[in-house]
Order: C-alpha cells, then sequence, then structure tokens
C-alpha cells in the first residue's frame, strides 16, 4: 500500500473507534464501491461525518445499498455486526426489506426524504428471532459529485424499550383495575386470561407471578401449593387459548424443586429464554411435566 493511499485511508476512515478501525482494515474492493481512491468525494466526505457523530447514522450507497455505519449504529444492528458492513442493506435486513425497500427506492429515484418521528415499527432478526422494533428515524438523500442522488443518509434512534415498557405498564394498570373485583381465585386467574389475551404478545415478557411462601399463605401453605402452581398453569394456557402464544416459565426453585416465581413469556422469546440455559430448560420442563393438568 502507497503512502499515499494510506494515507487517505486514514484520512476517510479516521478516529480510534470500533467501526473506524474496522473500516481502515475492510478490503472494500470487495464490495460494489470498490477501493477507497475510487470512491466519489461526496462519499467519502459523508463518511467522515457519520463516523465523527455519536448519534446512530448509517449510509447506504449506490443501486446496492452498500452499507457503512458508526459506533453507535452497532447496539441497533445485533448480530448482524460486523458482519452487515460493507454489504448490501437488502442483505442484512431482508426481513424489513417490504418496508425499508419502497422507501429506499423513493429516495434514490426522487430523492424524497423520509421522517417517522414517532416509533415505527421494524420487526428485525438481528439476534436469531424475529423481534418487535421500534424507531424514530430519518432518511435522506446523498448528493454525489455531479449532484445526482449517490446514496442515502440515515439517523435514528431506537425507542423499542420505551414502547414495550409504557404497553406493560398499560398491562399491569388493567390488571390492577379489572382482578379487584374478583369474587374467588379462579374468577381471578380467569379474569386476568382474558386481560392478557387482549394484550399484545410482546407485553407477555415483562409479566412475572410470585408464588407466595409458606409463611404468606399460612400453615396449610405446602398443601395449597401444588394446586396453586396447577392454577397459574391453567392460565398460561387460558391465555393460549385466547391466541397468545405464551408459556409459563419457571424462575429460581426451591429444597422441594418448585418454582419461586413464575414468568408468562411470549413466543418467539419463550424458546429463546429458555435455551439461553439448558439447566433451566431441562428443569422447567420436569416442572411442567409434574403439574397436574
Amino acid at each position: 500500500m502507497t503512502v499515499n493511499k494510506t494515507q487517505l485511508i486514514e484520512s476517510v476512515f479516521a478516529g480510534s473507534g470500533e467501526m473506524a478501525a474496522l473500516m481502515r482494515a475492510f478490503d472494500w474492493s470487495t464490495t460494489p464501491l470498490g477501493p477507497v481512491e475510487q470512491w466519489p468525494q461526496a462519499l467519502r466526505t459523508c463518511v467522515q461525518i457519520v463516523l465523527g457523530s455519536g448519534y446512530p447514522m448509517s449510509i447506504c450507497w449506490g443501486p446496492h445499498y452498500v452499507m457503512l455505519y458508526n459506533d453507535a449504529y452497532v447496539p441497533p444492528m445485533g448480530a448482524k455486526h460486523p458482519s452487515g458492513l460493507g454489504h448490501s442493506c437488502r442483505e442484512v435486513f431482508p426481513e424489513a426489506w417490504g418496508f425499508m425497500g419502497p422507501m429506499h427506492e423513493r429516495i434514490m429515484t426522487r430523492g424524497q426524504e423520509t421522517s417517522f418521528l414517532t416509533s415505527q415499527l421494524v420487526p428485525l432478526n438481528r439476534n436469531n428471532y424475529l423481534e418487535e422494533c421500534y424507531f424514530a428515524f430519518s432518511y435522506s438523500p446523498i448528493p454525489d459529485d455531479y449532484g445526482h442522488v449517490g446514496g442515502i443518509l440515515g439517523i435514528g434512534l431506537e425507542t423499542t424499550e420505551r414502547v414495550l415498557e409504557d404497553r406493560r405498564r398499560q398491562v399491569l394498570r388493567d390488571l390492577a383495575s379489572r382482578t379487584v373485583g374478583a369474587r374467588n381465585e379462579q374468577e381471578v386467574w380467569h379474569v386476568s386470561a382474558q386481560t392478557l389475551g387482549a394484550a399484545d404478545v410482546y407485553v407477555l415478557p415483562g409479566i412475572a407471578i410470585r408464588v407466595p411462601t409458606r409463611e404468606e399463605t399460612g400453615p396449610k401453605g405446602g398443601e395449597r401449593m401444588p394446586r396453586l402452581l396447577a392454577d397459574l398453569t391453567r392460565l398460561t394456557r387460558w391465555v393460549n387459548y385466547l391466541g397468545v402464544p405464551a408459556l409459563a416459565v419457571p424462575c429460581g426453585f426451591d429444597a422441594r424443586g418448585l418454582p419461586l416465581s413464575l414468568q408468562l413469556v411470549g413466543r418467539p422469546f419463550a424458546e429463546a429464554t429458555l435455551l439461553a440455559t439448558g439447566q433451566a430448560y431441562q428443569r422447567a420442563t420436569d416442572w411442567h411435566r409434574r403439574v397436574p393438568a
């Protein structure tokens, strides 16, 4: 590599961040962009701006929508990082291209900027399962050296946690208001199942049910515990029956092998949660087999 080429690469990909280092080491000649010395000045300048920004920013350049992004954009990428660098956005986000594709095409062909200042749903498979993700973002055209649209600049903030947390709080408020008038235990489970059944499936991972201790249930708590656990399982079956795929996941076990608490987990999160720890999965499976139907 000549001195001039080295200086050019260090100038375009300046900085001490992760993405600047990855871009300096990347063989751009293997991409539709070609070697860095052949890049239009507009692209080089835009890359410098993106790498120097603390906001999540990305570039999709050319008809192939080749992706470049900065350090702040890494968390939303999930497992798609670092393999997404230098690849087509169409290939990196195939699950979202039905939404993103027409928008990118409008920008490239008409120069039409697109913004969603409120949380926009974008389902992504970024952690080996499809998840509900929300973003507030803006996509705008990047002019090339001749004044035509050369690429797309994306700026966005992920709002997924805030959106889901707002929903979960609403579900908890609904549960509290609807169960306060329940006249018996069976009615509590019925009303709870109806409330959860009406909620979005992605709300469920935030709902946990703690099993009362022996001191809380009284002297006969040991006799009542298996029945209570069976009722909790029936609640999960109610939710499934109402069309919300969910699983009751035990969270911790006491000396007798009974769960300390249960969490209603919406699929596909259920499989991801249980498979994260093989031992917990096995204990949960054994427990479900012991609980009477």
